[in-house]
């Protein structure tokens, strides 16, 4: 598993490091009363034994602090060394859920995060000049 200090990284907007599992847990607390104290609890009871990471090492380093559910985590899986994991607040009985998105290297996060937001404000451009377009 790759060693990260996420305090020394500069995450990309909205993501944060996780330095407080309250904080981070605090909207799945108020979605569930069932949410587990810590976000390697909550990931361990979500995931059902044919989860692709049902077993893995894994290791929560940030979380995204808009959407409240998505939460990056280092694994000890060759094929998903870091994963961001859609949290649904619910024991899962289905292994698509919680859904994982996977990166090779923290480097290929921020390269496919930066794309994503840079389409994501293309097309809020273009949604707003359709919009006032109109007018």
């Amino acid at each position: 598993m790759t060693r990260v200090d996420p305090t020394r990284v500069r995450w990309p907007v909205p993501w944060r490091p996780l330095t407080d599992e309250n904080e981070a847990l605090a909207f799945g607390r108020a979605m569930s009363p069932n949410v587990a104290p810590t976000v390697l609890a909550e990931l361990r009871r979500e995931v059902c034994d044919r989860h692709p990471l049902a077993g893995a090492a894994c290791r929560p380093i940030a979380w995204e602090s808009w959407s409240k559910k998505d939460f990056l985590f280092l694994t000890d899986r060759p094929g998903l060394p870091v994963v961001l994991v859609h949290f649904t607040w619910h024991v899962e009985p289905n292994p698509e859920w919680p859904f994982v998105v996977g990166y090779s290297s923290l480097r290929d996060f921020f390269r496919r995060e930066r794309s994503w937001a840079a389409e994501a404000r293309v097309c809020l451009q273009r949604g707003w000049a359709d919009f006032i377009g109109g007018w």
